[in-house]
């Protein structure tokens, strides 16, 4: 009996999506480009502001973990009113607005 969940096959992923119609569940074109908007742009720079800050308190003081409460007290007060000072700045460099910051 087959499976409900079958494998399919595209080119863009080697047969590793699976649907429950056997077709991909996405548009399989090869040269599809992902554009950077304002949402991931975000998004990188808070991890990096993360990892940066993970790095400055293994290399000179554990204060610097102030830096990581700020980022992430950042994302989640941006979350909640949709104000984020970094969208602002990513916006007026010419950034297309994304589906959270528009």
């Amino acid at each position: 009996m087959p499976s409900r969940f079958t494998r399919s096959t595209c080119s863009s992923c080697s047969g590793s999506c699976a649907s429950a119609d056997a077709r991909p569940t996405h548009s399989g074109n090869k040269d599809r480009r992902t554009t950077m908007n304002i949402d991931r742009a975000v998004l990188a720079f808070a991890g990096m502001m993360v990892l940066a800050s993970v790095a400055l308190v293994y290399f000179v003081s554990p204060w610097w973990l102030l830096l990581t409460a700020f980022v992430g007290l950042n994302l989640l007060q941006s979350s909640v009113t949709g104000f984020c000072p970094a969208a602002m700045v990513f916006r007026k460099l010419g950034l297309p607005g994304g589906c959270a910051f528009k």
